[in-house]
């Protein structure tokens, strides 16, 4: 059953939003998606209709993994592929859509616990050397949380560091703007659980490459496999392929992770699906 008289079933749902880049414009061609403020906006806003086929799950996790407003002066020649929107008001829609975003999820599913949880990324920044609190994402998530003070089912926790891990059912997850490029290598495998070890996680989640893969390696191989316990989501982005994603060979089109976590026991490699436009 769904819909907003839906009660709850006995698992949990983890939505991975990063790489959204609100105010990056693009005209759409023969290779490339049209992208720009109101595209994000319409896509971001758009979420709960995504998720109505899904029945109501015990607790919902909101990952902001970063890069939600696309920023100035992260890049040289940045100022050619924005859609004019200053980071000022690429942060306020971003808050405006996200806010909608929650309210329509927490109306769907009147009785689930809505969690966000966020860590900053790269295009957030003002300086180098600007304190944290100076970042695009984390005043998003700063703001996001002011307004859930007059929401009690929507339970926002700024964090300004780099790295954040939350419990979600009976397990760790643990989530960095920028990990690893992917899984598929024994060195990358270890530096993944490294990772996982030191933050005493047994999930990763990444996103910065907007390349949406799931991986669930085995050490000993020297190519991933999609068997056994997931151990590394990373995310895409919403805004798809640009030119400098086609320098990289990237070419995946917007996707977001949506993570079934069982209340008991591991979560395995199947347990990904993605939202795609």
């Amino acid at each position: 059953m769904s819909g907003a008289t839906a009660k709850p079933n006995g698992k949990h749902l983890v939505l991975v939003l990063s790489d959204l880049h609100f105010g990056k414009g693009q005209e759409g061609n023969g290779r490339l998606e049209a992208y720009d403020l109101e595209i994000a906006d319409e896509r971001v806003r758009g979420i709960p209709t995504q998720l109505r086929g899904h029945d109501a799950p015990a607790s919902l996790t909101v990952l902001l993994v970063g890069d939600l407003a696309d920023g100035s002066g992260i890049y040289p020649y940045q100022d050619t592929m924005t859609d004019d929107a200053n980071p000022l008001r690429q942060v306020a829609v971003c808050i405006g859509a996200l806010w909608h975003m929650l309210c329509g999820l927490a109306e769907m599913w009147p009785d689930t616990k809505i969690f966000v949880r966020s860590v900053r990324g790269n295009h957030g920044r003002l300086h180098p050397s600007s304190h944290p609190q100076a970042n695009w994402d984390n005043q998003i998530v700063f703001r996001l949380a002011e307004l859930a003070m007059s929401q009690p089912q929507i339970d926002v926790v700024p964090h300004y560091g780099l790295s954040y891990v939350t419990p979600v059912g009976s397990i760790r997850i643990a989530m960095i703007h920028k990990a690893e490029k992917h899984a598929t290598s024994g060195p990358m495998i270890k530096r993944v659980k490294r990772r996982l070890r030191h933050y005493k996680a047994d999930i990763l989640i990444s996103a910065h490459w907007h390349t949406g893969q799931a991986f669930a390696p085995d050490e000993t191989a020297q190519y991933y496999c999609n068997d056994g316990p997931l151990l590394y989501v990373l995310n895409g982005s919403l805004c798809g392929p640009d030119e400098y994603s086609e320098q990289m060979g990237l070419f995946d089109g917007p996707r977001q992770a949506l993570i079934t976590v069982p209340q008991l026991g591991p979560v395995g490699y199947d347990a990904v699906e993605w939202l795609e436009w």
